[in-house]
């Protein structure tokens, strides 16, 4: 009984976390739309390099600090007290300093007054995300994701709710940041004085130190993901404009927001597979590779068609015809979709192999400073929408690499699946646009769709693959019991 509770468990928090992960981007989405049609190209894109600046620098507040509190809470429960205290003494520390050379480097732009002014109120408001995630981290580690889920749930609809109320009464952006700031404060205190009420905070040298040094593998990583996510709208502001820095937010935002969906499953399976042994449940670590890269693989192929197909529809209907410019931006980024929804990261941490994977994002970083550098020079806003794919396409071809060249997991499987997805979607394609290209919308979507679909279901779909999720949902009794 116990393998079919572990996948049942697994299942359900995966759904919990996954579909408030989906539901909160997905506001956040809403949100950026109204801000883009709300203001001018030029507002929105000081708007937006005010808040890219700011997450940039905040970000360097956790540098790992939440990955290790969960590690640190389900390797060693009985210090729960003390490794919470650290994670929040090391973040203030670290957010001192943060904002401090965020504000020192802001005078060494090109940035006008009114966007410095938008990126120091914004600098408060990403720190206090911050804060925030650590509350969410906490409960994750004792996987109660349901309270980190509703907290962040109620969070998302208190920012749409501000976001309307600015619109209403006519405000500018510098509202829509002192309205963000003030939520941030208000959730921060309602979080806090839930938290501290069950849990009395301790402090502790020892475990400070272990903590900190625990950290350390996690914070290089952390700094990596911060570059290759966020450095591309500070060098593209810096070379291009920030009119341009909008331009490219809105094609790049849904590649932004997607990229938390596969985070959200890491979430919920690192602290399942932190408990398990590799070298006596080598097969766990097998299930869990084949059956997420499976279901990434479909999902991320099909996000590419939508995407590449449909770009010019989705540009001009979301955020008006003002943003045209963007519609290469998505066209572009689509490529990188299936990179994105990459399961193999999350097993080599969960081997406690966090160094190697850190090794790859140090390379990819690298290569998104130097990828953006070459490319913005020569294509301008799309040279940052390459840099993007590329970069995400590296990490992905090294960490599977990793694992097929140290034998930890066998790769025949997933390879298979993906030469088929290649397949099915190079097929819809060439259908789209040798058939469809000239069909409404809808009724084209409609169909790639059912034909991606069935094509799926007659190739990939397995026995086995039904089986296991009637196994998970306790529909059907697992063979293993």
């Amino acid at each position: 009984m116990k393998i079919k509770s572990d996948k049942s468990r697994i299942l359900i928090n995966s759904i919990i976390l996954s579909s408030a992960t989906v539901f909160n981007n997905f506001v956040f989405l809403i949100i950026n739309i109204i801000i883009a049609r709300y203001l001018s190209v030029e507002h929105f894109g000081e708007y937006i390099t005010a808040l890219g600046y700011a997450t940039f620098f905040s970000t360097f507040a956790n540098i790992g600090i939440n990955q290790t509190l969960v590690r640190a809470v389900n390797l060693e429960s009985h210090h729960e007290r003390e490794h919470f205290a650290n994670a929040l003494i090391t973040k203030t520390a670290l957010a001192i300093l943060v904002y401090a050379a965020m504000t020192i480097s802001l005078y060494l732009t090109n940035y006008n007054r009114n966007t410095i002014y938008l990126t120091l109120i914004f600098g408060f408001v990403r720190i206090g995300n911050e804060y925030l995630s650590a509350f969410y981290s906490l409960y994750e580690a004792k996987e109660r994701f349901f309270v980190s889920s509703l907290f962040s749930f109620t969070f998302a609809l208190s920012f749409l709710t501000g976001t309307w109320l600015v619109i209403i009464y006519q405000g500018n952006y510098f509202h829509f940041a002192y309205v963000r700031l003030f939520i941030v404060v208000t959730f921060i205190s309602i979080i806090a004085l839930y938290t501290l009420k069950n849990l009395s905070l301790m402090f502790d040298k020892s475990t400070l130190k272990s903590f900190i040094l625990s950290a350390i593998p996690f914070s290089l990583m952390a700094i990596y993901i911060n570059i290759r996510q966020r450095i591309s709208i500070i060098i593209l502001s810096l070379m291009q404009g920030t009119r341009e820095t909008g331009i490219f937010n809105n094609g790049s935002i849904f590649f932004v927001t997607l990229s938390i969906v596969p985070g959200s499953f890491t979430r919920v399976l690192l602290p399942y597979l932190y408990k398990t042994s590799f070298a006596d449940e080598q097969s766990k670590f097998q299930f869990s590779f084949d059956i997420f890269s499976k279901a990434f693989g479909i999902i991320s192929f099909y996000l590419f068609l939508f995407f590449f197909l449909f770009s010019d529809t989705l540009i001009i209907e979301i955020f008006g015809e003002k943003y045209r410019e963007s519609i290469p931006i998505l066209g572009i980024i689509a490529f990188g979709m299936p990179f994105l929804f990459n399961f193999a990261g999350t097993i080599i941490i969960a081997l406690d192999m966090t160094k190697h994977y850190t090794r790859y994002l140090g390379i990819a970083a690298l290569a998104t400073i130097v990828g953006n550098l070459v490319f913005i020079e020569f294509f301008q806003t799309e040279g940052a929408a390459i840099a993007l794919v590329l970069t995400n396409f590296i990490i992905f071809f090294l960490t599977h690499r990793f694992l097929h060249k140290k034998q930890f997991i066998s790769l025949k499987k997933v390879i298979i699946i993906y030469i088929y997805l290649i397949l099915i979607s190079l097929g819809c394609c060439v259908l789209y646009f040798t058939l469809l290209f000239e069909l409404f919308f809808i009724y084209s979507f409609i169909i790639i769709s059912l034909v991606y679909i069935a094509l799926v279901i007659a190739l990939l779909i397995r026995r086995d693959d039904i089986r296991i999720i009637q196994e998970a949902l306790g529909l059907r009794r697992a063979e293993n019991d």
